[in-house]
């Protein structure tokens, strides 16, 4: 009994998330620069291209939300380790890597007419991680923590060549790429939506035929070999799911941090470690996160808008030291 109540409260828990994520979807369009009414939409056809327009971009921020948060969600349980998170592997590097050589290459007319630019960033993603578990790799398993060091020794070491890069172009393509580096949700084109859309549902779904996997693994590889667990075989897996996820949103968005690092922790704190509900939440929240900072992006500094990741980072740090304060409980044993 008590256990279908625990059930019934995490599907109401999702289903509260998802209608909040719908309505902020919605009304989030009527605000930006210009100012939109529902009458308006409806009369005039300048005022609905615009909430169309608004519409694609706030649609592309909540996958993109959802996708590097259950990225997250399934980094800390393989790795049990709370300070995972998508970009630590390198992937967010070699992606920007990948997107300012097409850009070097195309000038800086670019950058969404085609799908070059995003299947650059994507084949970085790819490669640097691929490298990352290359190095991580002791007696063909796959070790969390070398993962972890491989991941950061890569990212610092491309990052430095995309600086190295930046002192010998000229100064409109330095800002072109340092744009698309601090997070840009821009892309009008259907095509991504759809392939964005296809990849985060993906990913979704297939993690959470794993959940009960990720239950036990995050208790301890030990317990999980125990019973039964192929559990080199399943990290593996979930790494190359997470890894996906990320690249794919690298490669259409630019980087995008803090949401694979916070927002598992807010989902964690109300869920707990049960994985059924927690990777459902985390992507529903992560997309809400994103919807919520896109917003701001675009109205605090009207008619400038700030990066969204900036505004990620500035609200995802001192939430994070905030939760960790309140709370003070150890996240994993």
């Amino acid at each position: 009994m008590e256990k279908k109540l625990i059930k019934g409260k995490s599907f109401l828990g999702l289903g509260i998330l998802f209608f909040i994520l719908v309505l902020l979807i919605i009304f989030s369009g009527f605000f930006g620069t210009v100012s939109l009414s529902f009458r308006g939409i409806l009369s005039s056809e300048a005022e609905k291209t615009i909430f169309i327009l608004r519409f694609k971009r706030i649609l592309l921020g909540a996958l993109v939300g959802g996708m590097l948060s259950l990225g997250g969600a399934i980094l800390q349980a393989v790795l049990r380790n709370p300070l995972a998170e998508p970009y630590i592997l390198g992937i967010s590097s070699g992606g920007g890597l990948g997107a300012v050589l097409f850009i070097i290459l195309r000038s800086a007319s670019f950058y969404y007419a085609t799908l070059g630019l995003p299947l650059s960033a994507f084949l970085g993603s790819i490669l640097s991680f691929l490298l990352v578990q290359r190095l991580a790799k002791v007696d063909g398993r796959l070790s969390p923590q070398n993962l972890l060091l491989s991941g950061v020794v890569v990212g610092i070491v491309l990052t430095n060549i995309l600086v190295f890069i930046g002192w010998f172009f000229e100064e409109r393509l330095i800002q072109g790429i340092i744009w698309w580096l601090l997070g840009n949700l821009d892309i009008m084109e259907n095509t991504a939506l759809l392939i964005i859309g296809l990849i985060g549902l993906a990913g979704l779904l297939i993690s959470l035929l794993f959940a009960r996997e990720l239950n036990i693994i995050s208790l301890g590889e030990e317990e999980a070999i125990s019973l039964g667990i192929e559990v080199e075989k399943t990290k593996q897996l979930l790494i190359y799911i997470s890894s996906l996820l990320t690249a794919t949103a690298v490669a259409f968005c630019g980087i995008i941090g803090f949401v694979g690092l916070i927002v598992p922790h807010i989902v964690r704190f109300f869920s707990g470690n049960e994985h059924r509900t927690l990777l459902p939440g985390s992507f529903l929240m992560g997309a809400i996160f994103i919807v919520l900072s896109d917003a701001f992006a675009r109205t605090v500094l009207s008619p400038i808008e700030i990066p969204i990741g900036v505004i990620t980072a500035l609200m995802g740090g001192p939430m994070f030291i905030f939760l960790l304060q309140r709370k003070k409980k150890i996240l994993f044993k």
